[in-house]
């Protein structure tokens, strides 16, 4: 509730204005009882929308909250645009859970005084010290918080929430810990730090306070755990990036695995979000991997694919490309950001002729991106069929095969869009979340995709190679048609294999892999094969030796990524798992695991994992 204003002040106050004004200042002296009987009195004198809601405040400091809302209810018969009597009663209500009745009084007062009123409230229950009762107070105050900024569009805000990006939420619980008074303010985080101990989301306003506080290595850390839990959430990885920036510039000794980041990407290009058009599992359409640029820009099923391609958030995705702060990208998940290998600007129109209009476009006017034709995604890529042969740990809990129900579904949502984008397409990519030779769906879904009704598609197979074997080339013609086959390994040993590729069988890979290089030594195929590897506390040691694997079958590239948590693992077994972490006690082994001399060899792409090596230098 609203501190109480001073009383009325004029020539020859009536008795009902004195009694008012005296009613007033002895409750600002904590005088209630008494500044209870003179407000009363001077209600019986003259009723007023005035001081009925300074009664109202009144009983409730008395702990009377039956009696504060009579008397506010009262105050709007009188005067229905009383504000700060309406703000009032929506702040009861809604510490009494009716929020439905709040609302209809949500109209006659501002946004602003609501807050305020809000925040009094808090500040109130902070003055009695009861801890418990602040947390769960302020967890209503967060809960009616906006989630992202109220002044973005709607389709980006939409976009960030879907993506659990925690900026604003954690921004908005800052500035509130920065109105409190000081003396106030240390139970304010307290109550913060048990509700993050209750709900992951209050973890980055903690984090945040942290930094705030110039505390860089504790929000180093607690930002750490929010990424890790929600790898998709891009200001948490920002956050990350500031405080290793910090602790290197108070510290020149430590290491900065970030450094010149921002200046790098100035100076760099990306033409993914002009070519690559995904499907991802969340049933969201991507400009990239949803794991390295994780905005959403559109969902097929409700949209076509040119008004996903054409979606306001696609524009502002290239826009971050075209100013060079990659705003939307993960500068540690993203392999060629971590590892520094995009290309140059100065060398785009020859990387990409195809955006040659663009890119010159964009030299002459920062709106000109907007004007210019956008080229047609000649990259498709199928990553939302879940259904697996295998039950991986770091992707899933159990094995997983989509229902007829659920086929069903996606051929409504997905077959239209893949048959017309694939018309234009160089190459289509499937399956990044399943198997593909393991789904009916997307064994459907190939077969569609004939070489007479396709003569210009190029195929590209994400697999664990279980099932890719002679059978599966014939099957659907891949002969002269593959442009890369991505598999999906993680180990160097049986052993390790069996744990790490839950039903998968060592043997039955090596055989399929040494069958796939002899199409290329005895048939004459030219498709790449690149062999894959997640590091975590399993297999890390196993990395030189996955090397010398991948170049007895001739692999074309190994890609090494840290191991994300995708909803499998509890923060406690991913801990365990998650070997880059600092806080993993076997993070110093991993770290000069990766002075390998096995790993300074040209097929070796060390993906997200070039951030820890650089640590070690």
């Amino acid at each position: 509730m609203v501190t109480l204003p001073e009383g009325s002040s004029g020539p020859s106050p009536k008795p009902a204005e004195l009694l008012h004004e005296e009613a007033v200042r002895r409750y600002k002296k904590g005088k209630y009882e008494e500044a209870l009987g003179l407000i009363q009195g001077a209600l019986k004198c003259e009723e007023t929308s005035r001081r009925w809601n300074d009664y109202a405040v009144m009983q409730l400091t008395v702990k009377n909250p039956k009696a504060a809302e009579s008397g506010l209810r009262r105050a709007l018969e009188l005067d229905p645009k009383n504000p700060r009597a309406a703000a009032n009663l929506v702040v009861l209500l809604e510490s009494f859970g009716r929020d439905g009745e709040a609302a209809h009084f949500l109209g006659t007062v501002s946004a602003e005084l609501v807050q305020e009123n809000r925040e009094a409230a808090l500040l109130a229950v902070a003055r009695i010290g009861n801890l418990h009762l602040l947390a769960n107070q302020l967890q209503k105050y967060v809960s009616r918080l906006p989630r992202q900024d109220p002044q973005l569009p709607s389709s980006l805000r939409g976009a960030l929430d879907r993506s659990r990006n925690s900026e604003s939420l954690a921004r908005q619980c800052c500035a509130l810990l920065a109105r409190v008074p000081s003396q106030s303010r240390r139970i304010y985080v307290d109550a913060f730090g048990m509700l993050a101990a209750r709900d992951p989301k209050y973890k980055p306003a903690v984090a945040l306070w942290r930094l705030t506080e110039s505390d860089y290595a504790g929000a180093l850390a607690a930002f750490h755990n929010v990424f890790d839990s929600n790898p998709a959430d891009l200001f948490a990885e920002s956050m990350i990036i500031a405080c290793e920036h910090k602790l290197h510039e108070l510290g020149p000794r430590s290491s900065d695995p970030f450094e010149g980041i921002e200046e790098y990407l100035k100076e760099h290009f990306c033409g993914n979000p002009w070519k690559h058009l995904e499907l991802g599992s969340d049933q969201g359409a991507y400009l990239c991997c949803p794991g390295w640029l994780p905005l959403c820009i559109g969902t097929p099923g409700e949209a076509s694919a040119e008004d996903i391609w054409h979606s306001d958030v696609a524009a502002e995705v290239r826009k971050s490309i075209l100013e060079g702060s990659f705003k939307y990208c993960s500068k540690v998940h993203c392999p060629h950001i971590a590892a520094r290998n995009l290309p140059r600007r100065s060398s785009a129109y020859q990387q990409f002729p195809e955006l040659e209009a663009v890119l010159a476009a964009r030299e002459c006017s920062t709106n000109a991106p907007t004007a210019t034709p956008l080229p047609k995604p000649s990259m498709l890529v199928l990553s939302y069929d879940r259904t697996c042969n295998l039950a991986c740990p770091q992707c899933r809990s159990s094995f997983y095969s989509a229902s007829p129900a659920e086929q069903e579904q996606m051929e409504h949502d997905y077959k239209e869009i893949i048959l017309t984008v694939a018309k234009d397409a160089a190459v289509l990519t499937l399956d990044g979340a399943g198997e593909v030779f393991g789904s009916q769906h997307s064994r459907r879904i190939l077969s569609l995709l004939t070489s007479d009704q396709y003569p210009n598609l190029k195929i590209s197979i994400i697999s664990n190679g279980q099932l890719l074997d002679r059978r599966a080339i014939d099957t659907f013609n891949l002969k002269r048609r593959l442009l890369q086959v991505d598999i999906s390994v993680d180990a160097a040993r049986a052993e390790t294999y069996e744990v790490v590729r839950r039903g998968g069988d060592f043997n039955r890979l090596l055989r399929n892999l040494q069958f796939l290089d002899g199409l290329r030594t005895a048939d004459g195929e030219t498709f790449r094969i690149i062999l894959r590897f997640v590091v975590s506390s399993v297999n890390f040691r196993e990395i030189p030796e996955f090397v010398n694997l991948a170049r007895r079958f001739h692999a074309d590239s190994i890609v090494f990524t840290v191991i994300r948590n995708r909803g499998s693992f509890t923060d406690d077994e991913f801990e365990r798992m998650n070997v880059a972490s600092s806080t993993n006690p076997l993070h110093g082994e991993f770290v000069e695991i990766l002075n390998s001399p096995e790993l300074r060899d040209p097929i070796v792409d060390m993906g997200s994992i070039e951030t820890y090596r650089k640590k070690s230098t």
